[in-house]
């Protein structure tokens, strides 16, 4: 279904199943039927989604229907915090150890090790362990590049995939193009991804999200109300 809210021809979450949108204020419309997390670390407000991350993890959430090995994600994504940054997890075939993933992330006021530039990171994040809370990763960064196309408050991200190439987008403009490792698989996973590194928590805001092909299965065809859909807090095993 297409979710439409707050704002003539809003869009939030793009699916197989299309109902007429909403028009005027409608601050009563359950977004929840949309699948994705509602919890301490991810939630709806106002048309929106946020994320919050806590010092020394990183939080994601993940998509309530996967996507095939050739598609697009790519959201308007903003903060007002410093100490973190937010983007995409993304070629996510699953939880276990020994599987791996793959994170586009943006932080807008950079760091010590940029001179406080702003930059982006593609990160290959392989499985080392997996807890209740979440995952432990090991990072294999693929690029760092100081890119100061890169907004202070609000950015738009873009990830296009297929199967092993890649393009990376920051505010439409083409900043990455390379080939990744990828799995054979029929379909994949993706979600919404922040992280705060400093001493305060950090909370990024996604915004007019479009995915550009949606897997359904049989007994995917339906609302999600009763997916138990949560936000992960993984954390970079440390070397």
């Amino acid at each position: 279904m297409t979710i439409w809210a707050q704002q003539e021809n809003y869009l939030f979450y793009p699916s197989f199943r299309k109902i007429d949108p909403v028009t005027g204020d409608h601050s009563n419309v359950d977004f929840a039927v949309s699948g994705w997390a509602q919890d301490d670390l991810g939630n709806y407000h106002q048309g929106e989604y946020w994320l919050k991350a806590t010092p020394s993890y990183s939080t994601r959430v993940m998509a309530p229907h996967p996507v095939p090995p050739s598609y697009t994600i790519e959201a308007n994504v903003y903060s007002n915090d410093y100490d973190g940054g937010y983007g995409f997890v993304f070629n996510f075939t699953g939880e276990n150890k020994g599987n791996y993933f793959h994170i586009f992330q943006v932080k807008p006021s950079g760091d010590l090790s940029s001179g406080y530039n702003p930059y982006f990171q593609l990160i290959k994040a392989n499985i080392v362990n997996v807890t209740s809370e979440g995952l432990l990763l090991d990072y294999e960064e693929i690029i760092k590049k100081i890119d100061n196309r890169i907004e202070e408050y609000s950015n738009k991200l873009k990830v296009k995939q297929n199967w092993r190439e890649v393009w990376l987008l920051i505010n439409d403009d083409k900043v990455w193009v390379g080939e990744i490792d990828a799995e054979p698989v029929s379909s994949l996973d993706f979600g919404l991804y922040a992280f705060a590194d400093g001493s305060s928590e950090y909370v990024a805001w996604f915004d007019n999200l479009q995915v550009d092909g949606v897997v359904h299965t049989q007994g995917q065809i339906g609302m999600q109300t009763s997916a138990l859909q949560k936000a992960y807090q993984d954390i970079k095993k440390q070397k």
